[in-house]
């Protein structure tokens, strides 16, 4: 039996080492805190959107189109699997204007957007307020996803370790990994405060903290880019679909949670929520909406998404034989978990990369 370790249980690790188990690996997944949820996985909003971050046609479109429709079947896995429910929604995503320059820029999505086979469409105001009667008046026009969706990224973590632990891994919480163990050209383990483990194959799942072992002989370029969210208790739902206004959002996560964010900022690995970004949270959501005025937040929390030079996640093998990497998802991670797991168990299990994703691999800024 294979054996394979496992560095940093967020999402895109669980789901690496669920997809494993299911091919019959033996798998023991390592996480550095003491509880789940500790890092991005666990402060995101849990929107899934049909195009991600990509600004147009190319490798990343492509490639959350592709995971995107392997969410539904995941979630149906998961929970028939652990009985849990994760709240996964296709409510569809609205983005208002509600001035001439936002009309514009819309249209410019709406374009390229549909020319790349997205689906995409104009909203009227009357529409726009017949479905969402919360949105604030005065909107000119508004685009909408339906196929957009969202989950409960808290419990879709919960269900992950459920199913993972459920098929015989071993999750050891508040273990770090001090750093990968090295003979010849080939990765044999890892070392941690309580000692050596052994494997056949390490997949480095670290997201922002992926870099954390200097002493290999290549530098992987992850940095954690920083996002602050807010929420707020609604007595009654105060929208049924995502709404975006430009890089801010407000995602109705259960009937009495609605989550707001968010901010970006390259300030290293600093955690901690301002002021500065809570008022540019707000300033979101008074454009969107004046039900919550003078509401004042229930949480107010950073996460730390994992970034890399291009934009593009790093994904397949690394120059040391034996070590892979599944990480740089940024704003994807949450989206891209089970296909990213399935893609990433079949690649170890091959023994070599998948076709179809050379846009991603790790090499392209590697140099041993």
């Amino acid at each position: 039996m294979r054996r394979v370790v496992i560095v940093g249980a967020g999402l895109i690790g669980l789901a690496t080492g669920e997809a494993l188990l299911r091919k019959g690996a033996a798998v023991e997944l390592l996480e550095r805190h003491p509880a789940l949820g500790e890092e991005a996985s666990g402060a995101a909003a849990g929107m899934l959107n049909p195009y991600g971050d990509a600004a147009g046609p190319g490798p990343l479109l492509e490639w959350v189109r592709a995971g995107l429709s392997y969410f539904p079947e995941a979630v149906y896995r998961l929970e028939s699997r652990t009985g849990l429910d994760v709240r996964f929604r296709a409510g569809g995503m609205i983005e208002p204007a509600f001035s001439a320059e936002e009309e514009k820029a819309l249209e410019g999505i709406h374009r390229w957007q549909s020319a790349a086979g997205i689906r995409v469409e104009f909203l009227s105001p009357e529409t726009v307020r017949e479905r969402e009667p919360a949105v604030r008046s005065g909107l000119r026009r508004a685009l909408w996803w339906p196929q957009a969706a969202q989950v409960d990224n808290r419990r879709l973590l919960e269900a992950y370790s459920a199913a993972f632990e459920g098929q015989g891994g071993r999750l050891r919480l508040g273990t770090a990994v001090e750093h990968f163990l090295t003979r010849g050209n080939r990765v044999t383990g890892v070392r941690t405060a309580a000692g050596e483990v052994s494997a056949d194959q390490v997949i480095n799942c670290c997201g922002a903290q992926a870099g954390f072992d200097r002493g290999l002989p290549f530098l992987i370029p992850t940095e954690p880019v920083k996002g602050e969210l807010l929420s707020f208790r609604t007595e009654r739902p105060l929208f049924r679909a995502i709404l975006q206004c430009g890089d801010g959002y407000a995602v109705q996560r259960s009937e009495h949670e609605l989550i707001a964010g968010t901010t970006s900022q390259r300030v290293g690995f600093d955690k901690q929520p301002t002021e500065a970004g809570r008022r540019k949270i707000f300033s979101v959501l008074e454009r969107l909406t004046d039900r919550l005025a003078g509401h004042a937040p229930e949480g107010h929390w950073a996460g730390l998404r994992p970034a890399s030079p291009d934009g593009l996640p790093l994904l397949g093998p690394t120059p040391l034989e034996g070590l892979w990497i599944a990480a740089g998802h940024f704003r994807n991670g949450v989206m891209m978990a089970p296909a990213t797991g399935r893609w990433m168990a079949e690649a170890v299990w091959a023994g070599r990369p998948l076709n179809g994703l050379d846009a991603f691999l790790p090499d392209r800024f590697m140099v041993s």
